[in-house]
This record gives C-alpha cells, sequence and structure tokens, in this order.
C-alpha cells in the first residue's frame, strides 16, 4: 500500500472512530530532531540550511521531535 493510501485509509478510520473516542494515528517517514541527525548536519550552517529546506516540505513546518511520535 502506497504512503497516500495509509494517509487517506487513517483518516477515513480517524472519522469513523472519533464518535467512539477513540483515536487513530499513523507516523510517516520524515526527519526527527535527533543526536543521529545532529551529528550527520554538524556544521551549524548545514544545519540551517537543512532546516530551511526540509521545512518547505513538511506539514507542522518544523523538523519532529522524539515527542511527536510518541
Amino acid at each position: 500500500m502506497s504512503k497516500s493510501g495509509v494517509e487517506s485509509l487513517t483518516k477515513s478510520l480517524d472519522a469513523e472512530y472519533s464518535k467512539r473516542n477513540i483515536r487513530i494515528k499513523y507516523i510517516s517517514p520524515s526527519p526527527i530532531n535527533s543526536n543521529s541527525l545532529r551529528y550527520v548536519f554538524a556544521d551549524e550552517s548545514e544545519n540551517n540550511l537543512l532546516n530551511k529546506k526540509i521545512k518547505k516540505y513538511i506539514l507542522l513546518g518544523r523538523i519532529g521531535s522524539p515527542h511527536d511520535i510518541t
């Protein structure tokens, strides 16, 4: 199943089950602010450039945090 298919299924299930106070979530691949990401982009200027480029493509407008996926 494609990413958009999973997203559509999730939205449909969420709409149906929200009536029963059940939330449906899914986690899609995206960058997470972690030690690994900071290590790869250790140079501050590269990190800022990465943030600017990535933020254009993320609905939240920011890199995710570990708290977002828990």
